[in-house]
């Protein structure tokens, strides 16, 4: 997740989809982004199925940054190469 603070440091906004089985780890994590100088508006945390949070985030055409699942990283691929947004996928099985 340390790219969560590096786009926090560049200024930029940003949007966390929590982790479907561990949503409360997420929530620590925004909180102590939310210490300090950071604006409360520059950090969202969302709680929607991962299905729609990757075709939103894809949709958007804004840079999305996805870690873990392989098989929910090629679906992502697949809906990206259809317009080529900036997109960057950190694969685990």
């Amino acid at each position: 997740m340390h790219e969560v603070i590096q786009a926090l440091i560049a200024g930029e906004i940003v949007v966390l989809k929590a982790a479907s089985q561990n949503p409360g780890s997420s929530k620590v994590y925004i909180r102590g982004c939310r210490c300090g100088k950071t604006s409360l508006k520059v950090v969202t945390l969302l709680n929607i199925p991962g299905n729609a949070a990757g075709d939103a985030f894809i949709d958007s055409n804004k840079q999305t940054v996805f870690y873990r699942s392989v098989p929910v990283g090629k679906k992502l691929m697949k809906k990206a190469g259809e317009r080529l947004p900036p997109l960057l996928l950190e694969l685990r099985k």
